[in-house]
């Protein structure tokens, strides 16, 4: 159980290094894998993982959600995944607040992977995280979305890379 753990950690440390370097790979999709401490960064053509829409989520709730499926529970990644990059976009905004990704299972981290402050934007932003093991499939594939500061907003979720 030690080795999976630590490449979860690689997995991390990379998500805090990689930032806009892991999404810029996964732009030219045929770029080849990159290999930090044996872990294997694989950019891939985009795929839509989630779309919340018309449903937004308020202030408050948590939700999980498998990101190696697409939007259609289509099996899209290896299921000994570690991370993924992704882009996250918001719509339909009410007031201010934030997401948070994060694994599931954990604790929310205390940050945020996007902000907005008005009604009605429409705003992305790109980002790694790490993804734990289901419970209910027993495997790699599940983080939390986190809806924060007093707000509301649809969002869409799309992969555009992983870590093995």
């Amino acid at each position: 159980m030690a080795g999976p753990q630590m490449n979860r950690r690689k997995a991390l440390q990379l998500a805090g290094l990689s930032g806009l370097g892991g999404v810029a790979l996964a732009v030219g999709a045929a770029a080849p894998a990159v290999a930090t401490d044996g872990v294997l960064f694989h950019p891939i053509t985009p795929y839509r993982s989630y779309d919340s829409r018309p449903d937004r989520l308020e202030s408050g709730d948590l939700f999980d959600i498998d990101l190696i499926t697409d939007e259609y529970s289509d099996l899209r990644l290896p299921t000994n995944t570690l991370a993924v990059t992704y882009n996250l976009t918001i719509a339909e905004t009410l007031a201010q607040g934030y997401l948070a990704l994060f694994p599931a299972n954990t604790d929310w981290p205390g940050s945020s992977s996007i902000n907005w402050w008005q009604n009605g934007l429409l705003l992305a932003n790109g980002g790694t995280v790490s993804i734990a093991i289901s419970p209910v499939t027993g495997r790699a594939g599940s983080v939390t979305v986190y809806c924060g500061g007093g707000g509301r907003t649809s969002f869409i979720i799309d992969v555009t890379g992983y870590y093995l």
